[in-house]
């Protein structure tokens, strides 16, 4: 389920990123965010998929929590610029696969909880 939600991610990002492609920002524009987070969120599935131990489970987890909390974040607060990182306020549901992404996002962070805990858990079992 974590690995479909991180797949759901990566393809919202990456369909959407031509919308922002134009955005000022020089390499850090916001169609490069999309796209890396699109092709980590990838790396993360797959990295679940293959070796589904508590470290992977950890990373999952992180990137679907950073994604959920950025998405619902830059949907209702104004936070500027972050450095590099151009201002991503996008007051709307509307944009195609947001509310998708975020259901997802946030259904693979907690999903990803559980599989760290039960993962953990049986790592330290076996190792004890």
């Amino acid at each position: 389920m974590v690995a479909g939600a991180l797949v759901i991610d990566a393809v919202v990002h990456i369909k959407n990123a031509d919308l922002y492609a134009g955005a000022p920002g020089g390499i850090f524009n916001e169609g490069n965010i999309f796209r890396v987070q699109g092709m980590v969120a990838l790396v993360a599935a797959g990295a679940l998929l293959v070796r589904p131990r508590w470290y992977t489970f950890a990373f999952a987890g992180l990137i679907a929590a950073t994604a959920a909390a950025a998405v619902i974040t830059y949907t209702y607060v104004e936070v500027g610029d972050i450095g590099p990182i151009p201002d991503m306020y996008n007051p709307t549901w509307e944009t195609d696969g947001k509310v998708l992404s975020a259901v997802a996002e946030t259904a693979g962070a907690v999903v990803a909880l559980g599989g760290f805990l039960m993962t953990w858990m049986e790592a330290r079992r076996v190792r004890d």
